[in-house]
């Protein structure tokens, strides 16, 4: 059958909500190992469904073995026609692609503990250190040795920035927010300012398909098919196991066209994303019973876990006036600053991440700790849509590790990053990490994150906003701000910041889990080597596995 909507979730040349990806490659390299479907072979060592940050980074990996075949399948355009739109980071603001056809543009169900709103769900290292004037007026305090220094990716800082950014971690010091200097060395906690994949010979995003496709030399064994959807796997039956053996896809590339088969003589490797991977192995007939019957799919392997687990990060700002100079000012003026190569290389990346301790007090971490444990029985029989063991396990073990292992440490419970891209207002944004909230699984592509069905999520995003707000009260950083406008001064006790928050939150766009790396006693979908349970020759990769973001 084919998909309702598109499965794979991005372009083959954007993320387009990442904050910090690039490219910019001579136009010679444009259209690098792009085939047409007359020009394919009969089959290839490997197929990846899906061109995106990992599986493009993936193909040029396996390619480099001049004997073995790969072929990507890519559902969106190349990207090339909107090329400068791409390249430039600070267009992440200004001229994003969002709402464009390059965005599948999906929305979840009406979320009832978020002001029964339908939320969009757009999808779409070399270390170079900032200049000894960037780094000063920034305050940045990256520790290079905890970068690499090999690989085609460039991790920089942007050619320009702004004196509000380097009042950023004294004002987080003075609330008792540390500065931490190794946040690319997994000590994600405490206040920086964040590098970014900026390529800085020319202030341009850097990513797979600028990084690792574009400055290719010509590789035969390498094509990429653009505009095609993966519509199914194929599957034989000669696995020694007795396990169905994914032996290639079906494709076409579009609703009424042709649908082709083409053979993967090694693996077929899923990289559409996390919605995208588990829609791909539900219409081939893998996943949960109850999701596939209603779909008239019919049943190849039962695979409970496929489409749960999913997690994502909730955000929303308090925002104030402000006469100072902000990125989204100097964009406005229309100066020849504000056209420059170095100034629209500037992202938002002022960050801290904020422990449960600074959020309640030693005594009060304690006892939220203690309310969400004694809540883990109501919360997996209330909570988890599946009404597989598998899946109820899964979710248990997961709550648990949230409960008690992340919720005590110095991991962040709350991101606060400083938003400067707006003419006449700065906000300091609040994004719950490690929700408690699970989600339904979807029936192709029905999208379902339940934000806000445990209310400890509500609690912990609310502090974040106290705190985002004290921030903002506090030297040197409240010399840049005037009169808050959201939520404003009536929205001061618990139950006004809960009201206020659960109608105005929105996503980050970084959601994970659908395909989780657990055992599949625990509703997991694939084992530490990425491969999908009961199924041979074929793997899932990056997003959809991570069963809980452990560091952010």
């Amino acid at each position: 059958m084919w998909s309702p909507t598109p499965i794979v979730l991005t372009t083959l040349t954007l993320s387009v909500l990442t904050r910090c990806s690039n490219l910019h490659h001579s136009p010679k390299h444009y259209s690098r190992a792009i085939v047409t479907d007359g020009n394919l072979r009969d089959s290839y060592d490997f197929i990846i469904a899906g061109g995106g940050l990992a599986g493009l980074v993936l193909a040029s990996r396996l390619s480099e073995d001049a004997n073995t075949t790969v072929l990507v399948i890519e559902a969106g355009d190349t990207g090339d026609a909107v090329r400068s739109s791409i390249d430039v980071p600070a267009n992440t603001y200004y001229t994003s692609l969002v709402g464009s056809s390059y965005d599948w543009a999906y929305k979840t169900v009406p979320q009832i503990n978020a002001g029964g709103r339908s939320l969009p769900w757009a999808r779409g290292k070399t270390f170079t250190p900032p200049s000894a004037d960037i780094q000063r007026t920034a305050g940045i305090t990256a520790d290079a040795a905890t970068f690499g220094t090999q690989g085609p990716l460039h991790v920089s800082y942007p050619g320009y920035t702004f004196p509000i950014v380097g009042n950023w971690t004294p004002s987080l010091e003075a609330i008792g927010i540390p500065t931490t200097s190794e946040f690319s060395n997994g000590k994600v906690w405490g206040g920086f300012v964040a590098a970014s994949n900026i390529n800085p010979t020319n202030w341009t995003r850097s990513y797979s398909k600028s990084a690792y496709i574009d400055p290719l030399p010509p590789r035969a064994n390498l094509h990429i098919l653009a505009g095609t959807t993966v519509t199914r796997l194929v599957f034989s039956d000669n696995s020694p196991s007795g396990n169905l053996t994914a032996s290639g896809v079906e494709y076409a590339s579009s609703n009424t066209a042709e649908k082709k088969t083409i053979s993967a003589k090694k693996e077929v490797i899923l990289a559409g994303g996390v919605l995208g991977s588990p829609q791909i192995l539900m219409l081939s007939g893998v996943g949960p019973k109850d999701v596939l019957d209603a779909a008239g799919v019919a049943v190849r392997s039962e695979l409970p876990g496929v489409g749960q687990h999913l997690q994502d990060h909730l955000s929303i700002g308090v925002t104030w006036q402000t006469s100072s100079e902000t990125a989204g000012s100097v964009k406005q003026s229309g100066s020849s600053l504000s056209t420059s190569a170095e100034f629209l290389s500037f992202i938002n990346s002022a960050t801290a991440y904020v422990n449960s301790t600074r959020l309640f007090g030693a005594d009060g971490a304690a006892a939220i700790q203690n309310q969400i444990a004694g809540a883990l029985s109501s919360s997996s029989a209330n909570l988890v849509p599946s009404k597989s063991p598998e899946v109820v396990e899964g979710y248990k073990a997961i709550y648990n590790i949230t409960a008690n292992t992340i919720f005590s440490s110095q991991v962040g419970q709350v991101e606060l990053l400083l938003s400067i891209n707006a003419a006449g207002t700065i906000a300091i944004q609040a994004a719950l990490q490690h929700p408690l909230s699970t989600p339904s699984a979807f029936d192709p592509i029905t999208v379902d994150p339940q934000y806000f069905s445990h209310p400890t999520d509500v609690t912990i995003l609310r502090e974040g906003l106290k705190l985002a707000r004290q921030l903002g009260q506090t030297a040197p950083i409240n010399t840049f701000l005037g009169t808050e406008t959201s939520p404003g001064s009536s929205v001061n006790s618990d139950d006004e910041w809960d009201k206020w928050l659960v109608g105005n939150a929105g996503t980050e766009y970084h959601p994970l889990g659908t395909c989780a790396m657990l055992p599949k006693s625990q509703g997991g979908v694939v084992n530490a080597n990425l491969q999908v349970y009961g199924l041979g020759k074929l793997r899932t990769m990056i997003a959809p596995i991570a069963a809980d973001d452990k560091y952010s």
